[in-house]
């Protein structure tokens, strides 16, 4: 499951930012537009390929919560031919998600989607040093909780809603529980 959450995850911009901080380059949410859970609903009992088609009629049409709009800087550092090089990338706050600030919920993906949505915003996928390099810098580190494949559907679109809804709850107890993250 972590694995298809990363590839939700979009990270470092490839062209300059044109605004501070800079943002996601995508149509504003229309005032109309479905809700997670309604989402959630219309996404149950999909195919695959109709779940991902759905995904991306709502991410190009700009269904994705305000707040993840707000691209947020990481540092690395790497030492290459004995000098330490310092870099920025920004990334999504957190992962990828759709729906309203108030109703949302993170959606894994294929890679294929996962790259054409990152194609679309001129963003890139992250590497395995950039996700740790995230999670290291992140306000709030989680310890994973995987679901096993042999005991869980982990395609199911139910599935996923519940590894949100266990992220959020999970990230709500860790604010309330300690002050520094």
């Amino acid at each position: 499951m972590r694995s298809s959450l990363a590839l939700a995850l979009l990270a470092a911009c490839a062209t300059a930012p044109a605004q501070y901080p800079p943002h996601l380059v995508l149509p504003p949410r229309a005032p109309n537009a479905a809700t997670g859970s309604a989402l959630l609903g219309n996404l149950v009992g999909l195919s695959l390929v109709d779940r991902e088609t759905l995904l991306w009629h709502e991410f190009a049409a700009g269904n994705v919560p305000p707040f993840l709009r707000t691209l947020v800087p990481v540092t690395t550092q790497a030492l290459i031919g004995g000098q330490t090089r310092t870099a920025t990338f920004w990334c999504a706050r957190d992962y990828l998600g759709i729906g309203a600030d108030a109703d949302w919920f993170r959606m894994p993906m294929t890679p294929t989607l996962g790259q054409q949505i990152a194609d679309r915003l001129e963003c890139v996928l992250p590497t395995r040093r950039m996700v740790d390099a995230i999670w290291a810098q992140a306000p709030v580190q989680l310890a994973p909780f995987p679901y096993s494949p042999a005991v869980y559907d982990i395609l199911s679109v139910a599935l996923f809603h519940q590894h949100h809804r266990r992220t959020c709850s999970s990230r709500a107890s860790r604010r309330t529980s300690s002050p520094r993250r």
